[in-house]
C-alpha cells in the first residue's frame, strides 16, 4: 500500500513538473520577427569570467549578464521602473546558489 502511495505522489509530481515546463516553452516559442539579417555585433566586457553587455534603455545605462542557457530576467526594480508586465514566472538561481521565484 505504501508503494502505491509513493508511486501516485511520484507520478503527480512528474505531471505537474511537465505542465509548468510546457508553459514556459510555449512562451519562449511565441515570439515573431520580421528581421531577416540576424548577424549583429555589439560591445561587451568580461568581468569575473562573465560576459557583461552594456545596454541603454530610455537613456539609462544598465549592465546585463549574457547567459545563453536561460531566459532573460530583470530585477524587480527595473521591471517596475519600465512598467514591464510578467508573462510567466520561473525559479531562478544565481552564481551564489541563491534562488528566487519571479
Amino acid at each position: 500500500m505504501k508503494i502505491a502511495k509513493i508511486l501516485t505522489y511520484f507520478i503527480t509530481l512528474i505531471l505537474l513538473n511537465s505542465c509548468s515546463l510546457n508553459k514556459a516553452i510555449k512562451h519562449l516559442k511565441e515570439g515573431e520577427t520580421v528581421q531577416e539579417n540576424y548577424k549583429v555585433t555589439f560591445p561587451f566586457e568580461i568581468k569575473n569570467g562573465f560576459i557583461i553587455v552594456p545596454v541603454e534603455i530610455e537613456n539609462k545605462s544598465y549592465d546585463f549578464l549574457l547567459d545563453t542557457g536561460s531566459p532573460n530576467l530583470v530585477s524587480t526594480e527595473l521591471a517596475e521602473s519600465l512598467n514591464l508586465k510578467a508573462i510567466d514566472s520561473a525559479n531562478a538561481g544565481d552564481v551564489y546558489n541563491e534562488k528566487i521565484k519571479k
